[in-house]
């Protein structure tokens, strides 16, 4: 999106105060005392700069790098500056000493390490504890229960104030305020289930409007030996300028299959653009040890900037292999190498990572989840019976029924769980079809189990 207009922002900022206020009076509480606190999200300091004129009383940053740039470059005009997002221990040292208040403190792992880094610099670090009020495993935070040694632990450092609490709540109860928009931004092709030919189904069963980003065209998916490849990049900008002239909202980005590296910068603007929008990235680049087609190591990189901020990254381990720069290990690995690769993916700044489709020959096709909040050592195996033949689209099947779930609130392991047995029993519906190992998997016949997450 363009960088607003001084008054466009002026105008914005006033709309909010407005808000802020009806609600604070509502609450019984002066509206002098609740604070404004702007997300940045990639704003140029100029604009950063600019805005600092405005009634806004904090500075928060979702990134590490932007945090020092802005900060070092005095865009926030003296104002105090937060971190706002999902805080690596390897960049604690970066944003000690630049922002004055970190927000999103949620476990003692991350609580010790500040105590380090802060006593080393001689300085009290203001921090808010992340609860996770609603138990939402796409969300980080420490449960409720989980809150009262949290606080202890951090009443017992020396270099550490808390100051409050920081919480997201749950998505409303009512079905009618729960209809989900999500972007889907994936291939379409014209023969073969997969990409947005199975996305759009399965997320319109799973209560979600749809809003499809074509990345590119095929006149088939890639196993077939002939097929044309269209890379639609050029008019993407102008299709997302159309969405913002219609005010469309989004709740959530779900990227899969590029066409360019230059689409990575598409994607990057639908997060500015709609920042509280779910980040569910499926980093389609190949599958057995191999990338498709259409794709160049330069496309492969790129991709990998999608990692760091995703919400959900749900990669194979062919995939996982490309992101952490690792020699493919084949699809029976150990459970050293698992947490190996589930670490190295959370390190890429990732909230939560789904690895997909390891067989270990014993039967079972295993999913893994893992989250930041918890490490390596809290993530959940999901073993799912493995059929004897291949179909091709299931991972995009997969990846989508994930999403759905997602979007329908569920928490991650139960909507990874769902996703499996989905996929699982749309390959036994699809055996019989012809041409089915080519043609894709036939889920139609299985879209219910979806439907019933929102009935």
């Amino acid at each position: 999106m363009a960088e607003k207009t001084l008054e466009e922002m002026r105008q914005a900022v006033a709309e909010i105060r407005e808000k802020m206020a009806a609600a604070a009076r509502e609450a019984g509480r002066d509206p002098a005392a609740v604070q404004l606190c702007a997300a940045c999200k990639t704003r140029t300091a100029e604009t950063v700069a600019a805005s600092a004129a405005l009634p806004i009383d904090v500075f928060g940053e979702n990134h590490v790098q932007e945090l020092c740039a802005n900060f070092d470059a005095g865009a926030y005009c003296g104002k105090p500056s937060h971190f706002i997002g999902h805080l690596q221990t390897n960049k604690i040292k970066k944003v000690l000493g630049r922002a004055s208040l970190i927000q999103s403190v949620d476990s003692e792992h991350l609580l010790n390490a500040i105590e380090k880094e802060a006593a080393k610099a001689g300085i009290v670090q203001n921090v808010l504890l992340e609860v996770n009020i609603g138990g939402e495993e796409s969300k980080s935070g420490v449960s409720p229960e989980a809150l009262w040694p949290l606080l202890d632990a951090a009443a017992a450092q020396e270099h550490i104030r808390v100051k409050g609490l920081m919480a997201i709540p749950p998505v409303n109860d009512d079905d009618a305020q729960n209809r989900r928009y999500l972007a889907a931004v994936h291939d379409l092709c014209g023969y073969g289930k997969c990409s947005l030919t199975a996305a759009i189904p399965i997320l319109s069963a799973a209560g979600c409007d749809v809003c499809p980003v074509p990345t590119a065209l095929f006149s088939a998916h890639t196993r077939y030996a002939v097929f044309t490849f269209h890379d639609t990049t050029d008019i993407l900008s102008g299709y997302l300028d159309a969405w913002q002239k219609e005010d469309v909202e989004l709740d959530g980005v779900y990227s899969g299959f590029l066409g360019s590296p230059d689409q990575v910068a598409i994607i990057q603007r639908l997060y500015r653009e709609y920042p509280n929008a779910l980040r569910l990235v499926d980093p389609v680049m190949g599958d057995a040890g191999e990338m498709y087609p259409t794709y160049t190591p330069e496309l492969c990189e790129a991709m990998g900037a999608l990692a760091d901020g995703a919400d959900v990254l749900m990669p194979n381990l062919t995939e996982a292999s490309i992101l952490t720069k690792r020699d493919y290990p084949g699809q029976d690995i150990d459970e050293a190498t698992v947490n190996e690769l589930l670490g190295a993916l959370l390190e890429l700044g990732a909230k939560n990572v789904v690895l997909k489709g390891i067989d270990h020959g014993d039967g079972k096709i295993v999913n893994y989840v893992a989250s930041a909040s918890t490490g390596v050592a809290g993530k959940i195996e999901l073993a799912h019976e493995k059929l004897p033949y291949m179909i091709h689209g299931t991972g995009d099947a997969f990846a989508s029924a994930l999403c759905g779930a997602v979007m329908a609130g569920r928490g991650l392991a139960e909507s990874a769980e769902i996703a499996g047995e989905f996929v699982r029993h749309a390959m036994v519906s699809t055996r019989n079809q012809p041409h089915f190992e080519d043609r894709g998997v036939s889920f139609e016949l299985n879209l219910g189990e979806l439907t019933d997450l929102v009935k």
